[in-house]
């Protein structure tokens, strides 16, 4: 295959960004936050506490609340903005597809707020809608898969039609966002989009000091 792009060292990108005097103000789209608990989740946590490390105010997080019982809006303890809008159903095996129509509602309306979309996961409901409106609204959107390799049974076969279903909006993603070569290569593959398209960001993890 074509080689995949990595991602900067954080020196390159300080220098890259060195002229700049405004922070980039990112809204990061997502089917589900805290309080629920879950890998994605905590990935977005961690983004969200490191962009606004420097300006919590050019970053937020627009998410879906099933329950209909979260405050609507809030900041969490870095001061980043919290937006949730309900989604449905409530329960059920289906729960966990967040049909949100809020999300669209919402970069509809705060389209001049944000200067980058970043969706953060592909495989609910909210993905559709989030890319839609975003490309609606002129602005401009990454996407971090957060999936791959195999899911059995009829939400397999589901997962693959979603995601021929965005191909046309993930082709114009400003960039698609893997955590690995393997997460890269899989949907390079089955999305059919040259490799230029993607970029390999791995997790990170902090490791235990003062051990020996």
């Amino acid at each position: 295959m074509s080689r995949v792009a990595r991602a900067p060292s954080p020196r390159g990108t300080e220098r890259a960004h060195a002229g700049h005097t405004r922070q980039p103000r990112v809204l990061l789209v997502t089917a589900a936050y805290h309080p629920a608990v879950g890998g994605t989740i905590t990935h977005v946590s961690e983004i969200a506490r490191r962009f606004g490390a420097t300006n919590a105010r050019a970053t937020a997080i627009l998410t879906a609340d099933p329950s209909r019982a979260l405050p609507r809006r809030e900041r969490d303890a870095s001061g980043i903005a919290i937006h949730r809008v309900r989604a449905w159903p409530s329960n059920g095996p289906l729960n966990d597809f967040y049909l949100a129509p809020g999300i669209a509602a919402t970069i509809r309306r705060e389209r001049h707020r944000w200067d980058l979309v970043h969706l953060q996961g592909y495989h609910t409901l909210v993905a559709p809608l989030a890319l839609q409106a975003a490309w609606r609204a002129g602005i401009p959107y990454v996407v971090t898969f957060h999936s791959g390799g195999r899911t059995g049974g009829v939400r397999g076969m589901i997962r693959e039609a979603q995601l021929q279903t965005l191909r046309p909006l993930l082709a114009r993603a400003r960039r698609l966002i893997a955590v690995s070569d393997f997460e890269a290569e899989f949907f390079r593959a089955r999305l059919r989009l040259p490799a230029d398209r993607f970029v390999v960001i791995p997790n990170g993890v902090n490791l235990p000091t003062g051990t020996g």
